[in-house]
């Protein structure tokens, strides 16, 4: 997860979405292209803006909702690529995420990379993370979480990666650019030109630590939040947020899902009086993913253990570069309230303490 602002300097709403429909009019060779419904916004996000639009004509896979998403400025442009190579590789195996239809990895035409996808109907098992609405749906998300992730990483876990890879090699995506250490390789370097108490340490611990190569590499999303899952008349409808995919191994996928929950309610602010009850609930839902899905696919412990210091470790490298940008965006925000959350996790998995501050 990289912190950074979006779009070009000066750009407005109403620019990005004059600049946008001026691009596909040449990409899909219509002049007299429209917009049926104009640009707005759908999320803040933390790593990219997200925009639903309809346009008046076109292809026909083009005549439905769309979604526009924009990345940070700083982003590895690569990063478009690799969610259109893996999603589009998804959607040919049967697997409900959205169908990228256009990806751009240079800022000329909205100031950043961009891509053009899918609409998919549905709605999030969670609403929001607003502290108010996390606590109307947190009794039925507690009882059935654990289970609905655990069935959604198993079926994503067992579809065959050969379409992503042909998905990847058409848009010239190194396979070691989504390989299964993509994640520690991306904290490396953003954390090689720090100096901060604590982080030789728990980098070299990680380095130390990280589990071999899995013979089988799958796809694994990196993110099951329950505002990335999408249902609809109980029929899931669609996986979204790609941003931290791999081909990696199942464990990252509940380690990182487990961390989430271990962590609650960070980093959703909420009253003293209910913090306590919450943390205890999400240590248990944290513990019932991991049986969830042990009962369904196979899965090593310590591994999965191993990348819940991953996650908490890639959050505090998030962390340190919002606070490292005083004028910090709203998609910045992050993990910026449950910094110290994640540094006491860290350590009680790995004895080591990151701090996010200069001592």
């Amino acid at each position: 997860m990289v912190v950074a602002t979006f779009m070009a300097v000066g750009t407005t709403p109403a620019e990005l979405g004059s600049r946008l429909l001026e691009h596909l009019r040449g990409h899909l060779g219509d002049r007299n292209l429209i917009y049926a419904d104009e640009p707005r916004r759908l999320t803040k996000g933390m790593f990219a803006q997200v925009w639903q639009f309809a346009l008046s004509s076109g292809p026909a896979e083009w005549r439905d909702a769309l979604v526009l998403r924009v990345y940070p400025s700083d982003a590895d442009p690569s990063q478009v690529h690799v969610e259109a190579a893996v999603q589009n590789g998804l959607v040919v195996e049967g697997f409900p995420a959205p169908k990228v239809l256009l990806s751009e990895d240079s800022g000329e035409v909205l100031g950043c990379p961009f891509i053009v996808m899918e609409w998919i109907p549905g709605r999030p098992v969670l609403r929001g993370l607003r502290w108010d609405r996390f606590l109307r749906d947190l009794p039925e998300l507690v009882r059935t979480w654990p289970s609905t992730v655990a069935q959604v990483a198993a079926r994503l876990h067992n579809c065959p990666t050969g379409a992503v890879e042909t998905e990847a090699a058409k848009r010239e995506v190194a396979l070691t650019t989504i390989g299964w250490d993509r994640h520690l390789r991306l904290l490396e370097q953003r954390m090689s030109t720090r100096s901060l108490p604590g982080w030789a340490e728990g980098v070299c611990w990680l380095q130390t630590h990280q589990p071999p190569r899995p013979s089988a590499p799958v796809v694994v999303h990196g993110d099951l939040w329950a505002t990335n899952i999408l249902y609809q008349d109980s029929e899931l409808t669609g996986v979204v947020d790609w941003d931290r995919t791999t081909l990696g191994e199942p464990a990252l996928d509940i380690g990182f899902a487990k961390a989430g929950w271990a962590l609650m309610p960070a980093p959703t602010r909420v009253p003293p009086p209910v913090y306590q009850a919450l943390r205890r609930v999400g240590r248990s839902v944290a513990d019932r993913i991991e049986s969830e899905y042990s009962a369904v696919g196979a899965v090593d412990p310590d591994r999965v253990r191993y990348y819940e210091g991953l996650r908490c470790a890639l959050e505090l490298a998030a962390v340190v570069d919002r606070r490292s940008r005083p004028r910090a965006t709203e998609a910045s925000l992050g993990w910026e309230n449950g910094a110290n959350a994640l540094a006491r996790y860290f350590e009680e998995l790995t004895g080591t303490r990151l701090e996010t501050q200069p001592s």
